[in-house]
């Protein structure tokens, strides 16, 4: 299944890790990306524990360099960039209830950002959401719409019109095929926003 924002979902992750900061042991979630690079991403909380940092919550958020990773950091202050072949990783921590909202809300803005030029990442090991498996979903729902889609384009480019101009290039084959998966997508992303 494509990592990327069809699949995204709010999903349960089982922590498998755990790190302690400032005293406070978290239960963290640890994974490696691979693709022609390897990224190792480890995030973890508390949770919101009553207030600020004296309260005693914390956020965690590691990316470390497995391999081949091309993966820069500069301190804005000095100016000063350390390569990735230079350190283990970086290391975010947070303390208190809304550095977790604001950072929560940081990530969720990059991800939107970033992920409108990402192509995605193949996860294997990725369980279906809520005991369903969407690709399969995805699969059906396309293979069911496809008749449709068909039909329509018979009767567009029999009326002598175009298809438009996101199917240039394609085949009437292809064009129709786009339009079924489209509609599937479409469909599993309401789908799972009334989850």
């Amino acid at each position: 299944m494509l990592i990327n924002d069809r699949t995204m979902a709010k999903r349960e992750f089982t922590p498998n890790s755990t790190v302690t900061v400032d005293g406070t042991e978290i239960k963290t979630f640890k994974k490696e990306l691979s693709s022609a690079n390897i990224i190792e991403v480890e995030v973890g909380t508390t949770g919101h524990m009553g207030g600020d940092t004296g309260h005693g919550g914390r956020t965690y958020f590691r990316l470390s360099n497995v391999a081949d990773t091309d993966m820069r950091m500069r301190y804005r202050d000095c100016g000063e960039e350390l390569r990735a072949r230079d350190l283990g990783g970086i290391e975010l921590t947070f303390g208190g209830d809304c550095e977790l909202d604001t950072f929560c809300e940081a990530l969720r803005i990059g991800y939107e950002v970033l992920s409108q030029h990402a192509f995605g990442l193949e996860d294997t090991e990725e369980e279906p959401v809520d005991g369903i498996d969407w690709e399969q979903r995805r699969y059906e729902i396309a293979r069911n719409i496809f008749p449709y889609c068909a039909e329509t384009t018979r009767a567009i480019l029999m009326a002598g019109h175009a298809l438009g101009d996101e199917f240039s290039g394609m085949s009437a084959q292809e064009a129709m095929a786009r339009q079924a998966v489209t509609f599937a997508d479409t469909l599993i992303t309401e789908l799972k926003r009334g989850r």
